[in-house]
């Protein structure tokens, strides 16, 4: 069959139709996002899809609900199936919400992602959790399933040692870390939890219950002469990189001009690749910077008050100068909304580079994050774990007792390194 590019009118284009290209694996307006040219060139006009998407309240997002096969060619078809595929989805979200417990387990295990999605749940006990992490709760039931030949059969009161020990037994298999089967496992315990305390399951123990592999925290530093001659690097040219595919070897450049900017805000910050692709200008105060928590929680919460530091100054100076920064800009990249594309750009991006350096040992992105609390306390010693430790063990003191601008005066605008 002889495929042309998808078309969808914009005069006639209804709330939630779309075209979906498998090929870029995204969703498509005017342009292809492979190759920047107007989808009406594209060379790959048999990945194009019609799809339909709705907005889920619960959820708070668009969401996905139909992926047309793709003899479907014709937009007049698809005026006819949308709004067919919407009513359904959101009749079926009516109808399958109800709080009696389910006897399958598959069942229960779906109550249970949309309680991780706040789906019926009050506004005073809802979640907020990010959707990277729900992602990742239902990858870990998705292994779970797999692992039980009779997962489609099983009843959540007949779960025993026994699957317990199946699930084990395939995670070994796979070899994961210590700390990816420590997650798995304590998935299906949170799962078996919720079973017991919100559906009221009258379940004895949780099968889950198990004991964890011993994980250690992995501390690196990165040496400062080494930071450096990193941020030298970063050239068009040396950004190439040759990616096997499956049927030929792909050329990328991973060089982007605001690389050597993100990695020294991570420094400077201490901040996740998350949280530092969320920083704007307004997070930036007369001496110190607010950091928040954007991995784990949709709240905006500030989780760590970080004195500007000389080299942090010199670095918002730059940025203000390239980008015109004003209100709440974001400090990388103002313009470009896809701040996780960005976020793993950098990380990916900083592995390659660092390849490129004869260090002699390993870095990743997130190094710069261990390496920012060394610097730190190398510095001002505990007094700096104190007042602007990395987790919750003082935030209690100073949310509510503590001036955190007060005691941020000493350190403001001081070197990090010389």
């Amino acid at each position: 069959m002889n495929y042309k590019p998808l078309h969808i009118p914009a005069r006639d284009r209804a709330k939630g139709e779309y075209i979906w290209c498998g090929k870029c694996n995204s969703t498509i307006t005017t342009h292809c996002k492979q190759s920047g040219k107007k989808k009406g060139v594209c060379k790959h006009p048999e990945h194009h899809r019609f799809q339909s998407k709705v907005w889920d309240k619960s959820k708070k997002r668009t969401v996905p609900i139909k992926t047309y096969p793709k003899e479907l060619r014709d937009y007049q078809e698809l005026k006819k199936l949308h709004p067919i595929e919407v009513r359904k989805y959101l009749s079926k979200g009516k109808t399958t919400i109800n709080h009696k417990r389910p006897t399958l387990l598959k069942d229960a295990l779906k109550k249970y992602y949309d309680w991780l999605n706040d789906v019926d749940v009050p506004s005073h006990k809802a979640k907020n959790l990010s959707e990277k992490h729900i992602k990742g709760q239902l990858t870990n039931l998705i292994t779970f399933k797999e692992s039980e030949p009779d997962y489609d059969s099983l009843e959540v009161l007949s779960v025993t040692d026994f699957h317990v020990s199946n699930f084990h037994l395939y995670l070994e298999k796979k070899q994961y870390a210590g700390k990816t089967y420590n997650n798995k496992m304590f998935t299906l315990k949170q799962a078996f939890d919720y079973f017991t305390d919100e559906l009221k399951y009258p379940l004895k123990n949780n099968p889950f219950e198990v004991s964890y592999k011993p994980t250690e925290a992995k501390k690196d530093f990165i040496e400062i002469d080494d930071f450096k001659t990193l941020l030298k690097s970063v050239t068009v040219e040396s950004g190439i990189k040759f990616e096997k595919c499956s049927d030929r070897v792909k050329r990328v450049s991973l060089y982007r001009d605001w690389l050597t900017d993100f990695w020294e805000l991570a420094l400077y910050t201490g901040g996740r690749r998350e949280d530092v692709v969320e920083l704007r200008l307004d997070h930036v105060k007369e001496k110190h910077i607010e950091v928040y928590d954007f991995k784990n929680s949709k709240k905006t919460d500030v989780i760590r008050w970080v004195p500007r530091s000389k080299e942090f100054n010199m670095l918002l100076q730059n940025l203000k100068d390239k980008y015109n920064l004003k209100d709440n800009d974001y400090l990388i990249e103002p313009e470009d909304k896809r701040r996780t594309t960005i976020s793993n750009h950098a990380s990916k991006a900083f592995t390659h580079y660092w390849r490129g350096l004869e260090t002699g040992y390993y870095a990743r992105m997130y190094t710069l994050r261990d390496t920012h609390a060394t610097l730190m306390v190398m510095l001002y010693g505990d007094q700096y774990k104190g007042v602007f430790g990395m987790h919750k063990n003082i935030k209690t003191t100073l949310d509510n007792y503590a001036d955190y601008r007060k005691m941020i005066e000493p350190y403001a605008d001081k070197p990090m390194f010389g």
